[in-house]
């Protein structure tokens, strides 16, 4: 029986009559129709229309997204681009030159090339220096050694004014200027401060935040020592000699002969005693006479820790028995020609 090339519905075989053509179309041909109509409809059922709308809310994330947007309403001036300087500030006829990564306001005519204007030319300049005060009568253009005569004589000119009876600015010129003036609480290596120049007839001169504190470096640096700094111990005067004097409150004193009581655990010594040396094992004990409890003063005498011991053989020994608690044999050994005495922990057991 042959099919057709999709969906593999049954032909019309012409070899069969028409009844039997009918049966196999109701009995297969068409519930094979049915069933794919039947399918279409329900994939097209999840489907939506070509012509259709969705609300803002229906789409993922495009209300976050949008919140992030500037209204298409939004407007700029040029004073908003952050590549721009000197725009808010500009008169009118200026226009914006590139340069060095940015965008500067700036005269058509300064952005043609090196020229020149009057005084009068500058919008604002001549009120703004008639309005400084003692102008006139506190400043000798002489004294400014960083024009030249031209220089001095051209701005004279420029300004209208003529040099006061020679001097300095004075306190009463000063003082408004300084009063007037904005406020800064931290200064910076740049900023400058102005003094009088003893050393130059009284001339007013500027000094760098940073040339006064390294004058006042090297001066103070004479006076006093850096806030970290070594003393040696051997340098330090008025050195205590107590441990009380040095702040140590809970030192063990060292027990005169006369205090061992039974239970009293020591470190001591096992000096020459008879001219013959000694030996205890871990465990072992020993007369108390046989050892020595020395004071730091007797261990670091003459000679050093070795010839001091030795020469213990005539402090007192201990009284009762001890005990060795040191865990290792204590004895004492030859150490060039003297008997080295070997300390350890002893108890006393009687």
């Amino acid at each position: 029986m042959a099919n057709t090339e999709y969906r593999s519905y049954p032909l019309p075989d012409e070899a069969k009559t028409v009844k039997e053509e009918f049966e196999t179309f109701a009995a297969f041909t068409l519930p094979m129709i049915d069933l794919d109509m039947q399918s279409l409809f329900d994939a097209l059922g999840n489907k939506a229309p070509i012509d259709h709308e969705h609300g803002i809310g229906d789409i993922a994330g495009l209300s976050n997204a949008l919140q992030g947007l500037m209204p298409n309403s939004k407007t700029f001036a040029i004073t908003d681009l952050t590549d721009v300087e000197g725009a808010a500030e500009a008169p009118n006829g200026y226009v914006l030159i590139k340069t060095a990564g940015k965008w500067l306001a700036q005269a058509a005519a300064a952005a043609l090339g090196a020229h020149e204007h009057a005084i009068e030319q500058i919008t604002g300049l001549v009120a703004a220096l008639n309005s400084k005060a003692g102008l006139t009568s506190a400043v000798l253009f002489d004294r400014v050694q960083e024009l030249s005569t031209a220089q001095k004589n051209r701005a004279k000119a420029n300004m209208g004014v003529t040099d006061p009876t020679p001097g300095d600015i004075t306190a009463d010129a000063l003082a408004p200027a300084i009063s007037s003036a904005p406020g800064k609480a931290t200064p910076v290596n740049a900023d400058v401060l102005g003094i009088v120049d003893s050393a130059a007839d009284g001339l007013l001169k500027k000094l760098t935040w940073a040339n006064l504190k390294a004058t006042l470096k090297t001066y103070f640096d004479g006076l006093y020592s850096a806030a970290g700094h070594d003393h040696t111990f051997a340098s330090l005067t008025a050195k205590p000699t107590t441990r009380a004097g040095y702040g140590i409150t809970d030192a063990a004193p060292i027990p005169s002969s006369s205090a061992y009581p039974v239970g009293m655990v020591l470190q001591a010594f096992l000096p020459v005693v008879g001219g013959s040396a000694l030996s205890v094992a871990n465990g072992g004990t020993t007369a108390g006479s046989n050892l020595r409890a020395l004071t730091w003063a007797q261990v670091k005498g003459a000679g050093g820790v070795i010839s001091g011991l030795v020469a213990s053989r005539g402090v007192a020994g201990l009284p009762g028995t001890w005990r060795n608690i040191s865990g290792q044999t204590l004895s004492t050994g030859s150490v060039d020609d003297n008997l080295y005495p070997l300390g350890g922990i002893w108890v006393r057991t009687a």
